[in-house]
Order: C-alpha cells, then structure tokens, then sequence
C-alpha cells in the first residue's frame, strides 16, 4: 500500500521531487525494484528498509538484556550478603534475649524458626517497597516518554493527506 492515490510506484515517481513516501511490502520485491529503477534513471532519493536494520536492532537488543541480567544478578548477589550480614549482627547483638528465651524453653528449632521469620517480613516487606518504587519510576518514565512532544511535530509533514 502506499500513502498516496491509487497510482504505480513508477508513475509517482515523477512527482515526488522533495517528498516523502513509505512502501509496505511484505517481500522485498518492489522496494528492490524501485530502488533499482530510482538508481538507474538518478533520481535523488534515499532508501531503506527496516529489514537492513533488523539484525543491528537483535544484536543490540540481546547486549541490553545481556547487561540487564549482569546487573540483576550482581545486586540480588549483594542483597544476599547484605541480608546475612544483617540478621548475623541482629542474632550477636541479641544474645541476652536469647538466653532469656531460651531459659523460658525456646527450643533450638523454635529459635531458628523466629529468625527464618523475622527474616522473611524483611525480604517481603522490602520487596513491596520495591515494586511500588519501580512502578511508579515506570509509570512515570514512560508517561514522559510517549506524551513528550517529538521535534517533528513542530515541523509541518510533507506526507501529502490521503484522499
């Protein structure tokens, strides 16, 4: 389809001085035979497809999840450790109330169970925080993101209207 009326590529052409046009082509055919017709009779036009770039835009796209699963992966490694550090220095800080629970009849078992607890309302509660953090940071980079106007739209398009 293009955007124009109801006209071949070939007979457009002659009218496209300083226009714009876009060719949905589900093969390759008439952008290569287009191209080839435009170099043939020099006409001063720009072509691309969206195909040349597509291998460009996969291998970038798998370095970005590549670094996104490095970094994910280096900060739950550090939460990890940051976790163990904290519950190690709250179980040494605590040692009179231990002995007090345990003189009381705390069994080993029960006071490993108090500490996988206290510790599983931290990760959980820190977690939450989390996500509502980055939901509304998403939320609001992407609202930033797709209402801010683009320079385009200040210039008037030459894409003719279609009729």
């Amino acid at each position: 389809f293009f955007f124009f009326k109801q006209k071949t590529a070939y007979e457009m052409l002659r009218s496209l001085v300083g226009s714009e046009m876009c060719i949905r082509d589900s093969s390759q055919a008439v952008y290569l035979t287009f191209k080839k017709y435009c170099e043939d009779t020099n006409t001063q036009m720009t072509f691309w497809d969206f195909r040349d770039y597509a291998n460009s835009l996969s291998k970038s796209e798998n370095a970005v999840s590549i670094i996104f699963v490095a970094v994910n992966t280096i900060v739950m490694f550090l939460c990890f450790f940051s976790l163990i550090s904290s519950m190690s220095a709250n179980i040494l800080e605590q040692t009179k109330e231990i002995a007090v629970l345990r003189a009381v009849g705390l069994t080993k078992n029960g006071m490993v169970g108090l500490y996988i607890g206290e510790a599983f309302v931290l990760v959980f509660a820190s977690s939450l925080l989390g996500i509502f953090i980055g939901t509304f940071i998403g939320w609001t980079m992407t609202c930033l993101l797709y209402t801010s106007p683009s320079p385009r739209d200040r210039q008037k398009s030459r894409m003719p209207s279609s009729a």
